[in-house]
């Protein structure tokens, strides 16, 4: 590599940083939902390089199909998602019992006061609006990732975790 401060770095040659620390263990897996292609490849670029086993799905329907082979541990979705919302999809995803247990996260543009209650009773476990702060998804998905073995059927309170921003 030249060391010349005047020559332009090659992209080829430049890894951008990781937004935390370090990568965890790639055996964790999630499964995105969205319906816009930029926000599901940025998204599924930062878990991966965060060291999740990450699987997409551009609809409701595509995720039910995916569900049970994917197995994943956390859900992360958008509300707003053509044919079948996120809430109707969460709430199919709920009442399917032969679905290993998992943890989920409603991503969303709109006002949390005025989506709680819709977003706790279709089944979400947290919330989040965008733009999302990557460490605050990090966070969060490892917080719900590990109570997923510990899971019974009662509900945790929907909440949507203050960042430092």
């Amino acid at each position: 590599m030249n060391n010349d401060p005047h020559t332009p770095i090659s992209l080829q040659d430049f890894t951008p940083p990781l937004a935390t620390e370090m990568p965890r263990d790639a055996a964790l897996r999630v499964l995105l939902v969205d319906d816009h292609d930029d926000v599901l490849l940025m998204l599924n670029l930062v878990l991966k390089r965060r060291g999740y086993t990450v699987a997409t799905a551009s609809t409701a329907q595509q995720a039910l199909k995916v569900m049970a082979s994917v197995a994943p541990h956390v859900v992360v979705s958008d509300i707003t998602l053509p044919e079948m919302d996120g809430c109707e999809m969460m709430t199919t995803l709920r009442a399917m019992e032969q679905l290993t247990p998992f943890r989920s996260i409603a991503l969303t543009g709109h006002d949390f006061s005025q989506e709680q209650n819709r977003l706790r009773d279709a089944g979400y476990d947290a919330h989040l609006t965008k733009p999302v702060d990557f460490d605050t998804l990090f966070g969060l998905i490892d917080q719900l990732a590990s109570t997923v073995k510990d899971m019974d059927l009662q509900q945790e309170p929907l909440t949507e975790p203050t960042s430092n921003q």
